[in-house]
């Protein structure tokens, strides 16, 4: 479920917040040092650099002009709500009941 990383071409959120002078270097740096300190939780980029007060339309938008948002699927895996046993198995469940 996970998508293909393509580190040529494919550019991550901080990444792009910079280029477009959202965030400074310095910013992005700042956020990711926190998320790296986040203990038994995960929490995305963009999350911290909303709590650090960038916001969260200019987030949004962000990733959606650059088709950055993941499907939920990977959210729950991500946020260790599912396995991705249990991922593979409603995929599967639902699949049937449309086909159905």
């Amino acid at each position: 479920m996970r998508r293909n990383f393509n580190p040529i071409v494919e550019k991550m959120l901080g990444q792009i917040l910079v280029e477009r002078n959202i965030i400074s270097p310095r910013h992005l740096q700042m956020a990711l040092d926190r998320q790296k300190r986040e203990k038994g939780k995960f929490k995305y980029i963009g999350e911290i650099l909303i709590e650090m007060g960038i916001p969260q339309e200019t987030i949004n938008e962000t990733l959606d002009v650059y088709n950055k948002r993941n499907p939920i699927g990977q959210i729950f895996l991500d946020l260790k709500i599912i396995t991705p046993d249990q991922l593979d198995l409603n995929v599967v469940k639902n699949l049937m009941i449309f086909n159905s």
